[in-house]
This record gives C-alpha cells, sequence and structure tokens, in this order.
C-alpha cells in the first residue's frame, strides 16, 4: 500500500473514531433520561406483592410490566424517548387498542386535567388476539379484556401506563393499577377519582 493510501486509510479510521465518540448518547435511548423517568423506575410502593415483576430493554424502547397471576392481569409501563413528542397524545394512545384488533370498544377517551405533564387516558373492551392458544388456556386464544391506559408527555419520551385484565377481574385489580398511578404523579380520569 503507497503512503498516499495508507494516509488515506488512517484518515478515514480517525475521522469514525472521533464521530463515534463524538456523537454523544443516544437521542432515542430512555437511558439518555433518567432524571425524566426516575419516577417511573421506582416500583410503586402501595402494589402488593401479588404483582411480580419483569423487566425488558432494548436499544430505543424500555419498558416493565407486573403480573398478577390470580387475577391473570397485568401494569405495563413503556418508555419511548427522543421521538413522536410531536404527535398529539390521542393519536399515539391508538397503538395500545392493536392487540385487540378490530373487536376494541373504546368505553372512555380523553385528556386528563390537573396533572404536572399532558396525560390522555383511554379505557377500552375487546378481544386481546394471542398467536397461541397455550398463552391463556383459561380462556383461549381470544379472551375478552378491559384495558385502562394513560399515556403520559414528558419533555423527551412518551410514557405508557396500562393494565390490562379479563373483564371478570378487571373491577378486582383496578385499585392496585389505580395506587400505582398514584406512586407515578399520574392523574387519574374523573370516572376512577375516588374509587380504592
Amino acid at each position: 500500500m503507497n503512503s498516499w493510501a495508507r494516509s488515506a486509510c488512517l484518515g478515514v479510521l480517525a475521522v469514525l473514531y472521533l464521530t463515534g465518540c463524538m456523537k454523544g448518547p443516544n437521542p432515542w435511548s430512555p437511558k439518555t433520561y433518567p432524571g425524566e423517568l426516575g419516577r417511573y423506575e421506582r416500583d410503586p410502593a402501595d402494589l402488593p406483592a401479588s404483582w411480580k415483576k419483569f423487566y425488558v430493554e432494548g436499544e430505543e424502547e424500555k419498558y416493565f410490566f407486573f403480573e398478577n397471576e390470580a387475577l391473570r392481569a397485568s401494569i405495563t409501563v413503556s418508555f419511548t424517548c427522543g421521538k413522536y413528542t410531536d404527535i398529539p397524545l390521542e393519536i399515539l394512545a391508538e397503538h395500545l387498542l392493536f392487540p385487540m384488533g378490530r373487536s376494541a370498544v373504546v368505553e372512555s377517551k380523553g385528556y386528563v386535567p390537573g396533572g404536572r405533564v399532558e396525560v390522555y387516558h383511554l379505557r377500552a373492551r375487546g378481544q386481546v388476539e394471542y398467536g397461541e392458544p397455550e398463552k391463556d388456556q383459561a380462556h383461549g386464544p381470544a379472551a375478552e379484556r378491559v384495558m385502562d391506559a394513560y399515556t403520559v408527555g414528558e419533555n423527551h419520551c412518551v410514557v405508557d401506563v396500562s393494565y390490562l385484565a379479563p373483564a371478570d377481574a378487571f373491577a378486582q385489580g383496578l385499585p392496585d393499577f389505580q395506587a400505582a398511578l398514584r406512586d407515578y404523579g399520574i392523574p387519574m380520569a374523573e370516572e376512577n377519582v375516588g374509587r380504592r
């Protein structure tokens, strides 16, 4: 390799190295915004021990969920950062209905007043379509569920906090979900206020 080619290769490597080092934190990673998401990272103090925690993390997304086997219910907290913050929350919240497919019936929706940031509430009923019947053997592959969800617009991240349960167990686990919302500092929709 001649000296010109060697210099060119070294120059390209130097540029790649410097740009890799200088690009800074990933703007889409929830790890970039620990101050903004810290309130959601801690486990809700008022959530009973019957809710077991599971944690999943990816490059651009991060979420964890609590599962109550006795109720066949879950509370999910997910973060998406660095994008979608310019899209209205009512549009972003629609993705929460996807697991219910066309069977989803929205029972209530709307912005929740009184929060430090914008909060959108959505409650829907429908059949969650599992790909495998063994996912929910008690109810089969398309069990009717009720979902109560809050989409929160933080400064750099969108946070979804949702509760999903079979219709016959929904009311039983709702107070636990409300306790988690209070611990996270999320105001509740009018129809949920005062219930515990």
